[in-house]
């Protein structure tokens, strides 16, 4: 996703943000994480946000990882909601029983 703010090493509030334009390590050998993490929903029932960073190598897009929260139906295209500072925007994700 796109739009996330600001980011700086680990996440760390008083870190120095990565630059506008700046383009985080390909390698990985240093992750920006939002010092601030997006509120997310899946099926309309919050999700546990394990962390919010830039994909190493590509600027401007982010990557979440959330936790599917107990209780979500199934389906192949249950709403994922996530919201930050105010703004939100809705996709969907396929949700299925594990094997």
């Amino acid at each position: 996703m796109t739009g996330l703010g600001i980011t700086t090493p680990n996440g760390d509030p008083n870190g120095k943000p990565l630059s506008t334009g700046q383009i985080p390590a390909a390698d990985g050998s240093m992750i920006y994480e939002t010092p601030t993490l997006p509120s997310v929903t899946i099926g309309g029932i919050a999700a546990t946000v394990i962390y919010s960073a830039l994909a190493p190598g590509y600027p401007g897009d982010y990557q979440v990882a959330i936790q599917v929260p107990e209780g979500v139906a199934y389906g192949d295209a249950v709403a994922v909601v996530v919201a930050m500072f105010g703004n939100s925007d809705t996709a969907t994700l396929s949700v299925q029983p594990r094997p």
